[in-house]
């Protein structure tokens, strides 16, 4: 009797930063396609409502991209302006790998979990601790009491997670005082 043996070899490549980007613009790219996605920002007045509106890309970079869920009535915040939020996340990798959104993680349905805050456009690690995304939409000019959707890469998410290269859904809701 005769065997024939055969080896296979299997070769590793080490996991690059350039290919943790790719899958974190692909994760981004996939949930996006579900919604119109506009290049510019209109005017705040302009800006389309509802839970079915674009996402508009805020920075020319494409790694922040914002939905407007409910218009606040409030007055716009000024620089400095001690700003309260409340927020749901949801890992887009997960979307990328199931095609569904994960169990969301944050203090958005809890009332005894930390109230989080910023300081807009403050340089304090208070602050910086949330990444850029989270206070852009008060940047431009939102007013307070809004409710946005922020699809952010993870170099705009939070400053300590940004090695981890996960995309995130993020749910926000924008206060003044603490709710």
């Amino acid at each position: 009797m005769l065997y024939k043996v055969l080896y296979n070899t299997i070769t590793q490549n080490p996991c690059t930063l350039e290919d943790l980007k790719k899958t974190e613009r692909r994760a981004m790219k996939k949930y996006l396609s579900k919604f119109d996605v506009i290049d510019q920002l209109p005017a705040i007045g302009d800006i389309q409502v509802g839970s079915v509106a674009p996402f508009y890309k805020l920075n020319p970079e494409g790694t922040v991209y914002m939905q407007v869920v409910r218009m606040g009535a409030g007055p716009a915040a000024t620089a400095d302006e001690q700003i309260y939020f409340r927020f749901l996340r949801y890992n887009l990798l997960y979307y990328l790998e199931n095609g569904v959104l994960p169990n969301s993680q944050g203090n958005g349905n809890s009332l005894t979990q930390d109230v989080t805050y910023f300081e807009l456009g403050s340089d304090k690690p208070s602050t910086l601790q949330w990444g850029a995304a989270i206070q852009m939409p008060m940047l431009l000019g939102l007013p307070d009491d809004s409710e946005v959707n922020l699809v952010a890469a993870s170099e705009a998410g939070f400053a300590g997670e940004t090695n981890s290269v996960t995309p995130f859904l993020y749910n926000i809701r924008y206060y003044r005082i603490p709710n």
